[in-house]
């Protein structure tokens, strides 16, 4: 009678425990996919904000650069092609809205000069050939000098007709990594592919030690541009941006450290409400196999009672209901 009370007891407990573990990873497994969608949303709204910051900052440089444009004094220097006067033009002007790179070139693109030695091909003159084709009254968009990205801004030097264009580079630093940083909320890098390797272009928002394990196992960037993907340690979230520069790009890192508290968090309540739940199932099997073997129990002992001779005057057969009081009443005429 123990061996099947204990049977019982254990039939009891696996059966709960298996609907307790079912309904405990259905609830993770939705919890997570439910956490890693709200940061995918997030990482999604920063990418937005970073694309708006970029294009904002060039309306703001292009109307920098109009102002020098403008200016007779330069319209005048450029007309009679000073060249010192230009280049101390460009400097002083450059300096003031912090660009790291003035130029002035033709129109038809060619450099003529610039406050760095530079090394631009055919990437400016496609430009302007592009923007005098289209009716465009300025260029705005980002290029490759030097194995490093810059955001251009090119603005026609009018004397009545446009001539020459002037533009200012600005290299996607350090410094541009925090304001995006300040303005998103999110950790900003740029890094750059150079013989199938990647690595960080030398500007990065996150800590040191982070920055050096994330760059180590990356592997490949365009697939960080569809989707974003975890760090091996899953402490960031990382979504790549196309900066529209052949090997250049922007990485977005969301931490992910709230959303694994949350989880964990939730998980370990579960853990808890696990534990009391296959406790409680305890206390319900025993007392539930108590209640379904004691009718057995005194079949067993009427049963004994008879095969030990027992007069029928002496013990009577108990009453029960059910299939438990047909098989009384069957051992009683047995007895008779």
């Amino acid at each position: 009678m123990k061996r099947f009370q204990a049977r019982l007891i254990v039939f009891v407990l696996i059966l709960l425990a298996l609907a307790q573990l079912g309904t405990a990873l259905a609830v993770l497994s939705s919890l997570k996919k439910d956490n890693y969608r709200q940061g995918v949303d997030s990482i999604d709204v920063s990418r937005n904000v970073f694309d708006l910051f970029l294009e904002a900052r060039a309306e703001q440089l292009t109307k920098g650069v109009e102002i020098l444009t403008s200016d007779f004094g330069f319209k005048q220097a450029v007309a009679t092609r000073e060249t010192a006067t230009i280049g101390s033009v460009l400097q002083n002007h450059g300096a003031r809205i912090n660009a790291d790179v003035s130029l002035l070139v033709s129109p038809v693109g060619e450099l003529i000069t610039s406050t760095q030695e530079l090394n631009v091909g055919s990437t400016i003159a496609d430009l302007v050939y592009e923007a005098r084709r289209t009716g465009g009254a300025s260029i705005s968009t980002m290029i490759n000098l030097g194995s490093r990205a810059y955001q251009l801004v090119l603005v026609p030097v009018r004397a009545p007709n446009v001539g020459e264009w002037v533009g200012l580079a600005f290299l996607l630093d350090q410094a541009l990594a925090e304001q995006i940083k300040n303005v998103t909320g999110l950790d900003i890098s740029f890094v750059s592919e150079s013989d199938d390797t990647y690595r960080l272009a030398g500007w990065s928002t996150l800590p040191l030690t982070d920055k050096q394990a994330l760059f180590r196992d990356l592997d490949s960037v365009i697939d960080l541009l569809n989707a974003p993907v975890f760090s091996s340690d899953e402490k960031y979230l990382t979504l790549g941006v196309d900066l529209g520069v052949p090997d250049q790009w922007g990485l977005i890192h969301l931490p992910y450290g709230p959303w694994l508290e949350s989880y964990n968090s939730t998980r370990n309540q579960l853990v808890l409400i696990f534990a009391g739940a296959l406790a409680l199932a305890l206390l319900f099997g025993i007392g539930l196999a108590r209640n379904m073997t004691q009718p057995i129990s005194r079949l067993v002992d009427y049963a004994t009672q008879i095969g030990r001779g027992t007069n029928k005057k002496i013990i009577a057969a108990p009453k029960m209901a059910g299939e438990f009081g047909v098989l009384s009443n069957t051992m009683e005429v047995m007895q008779e």
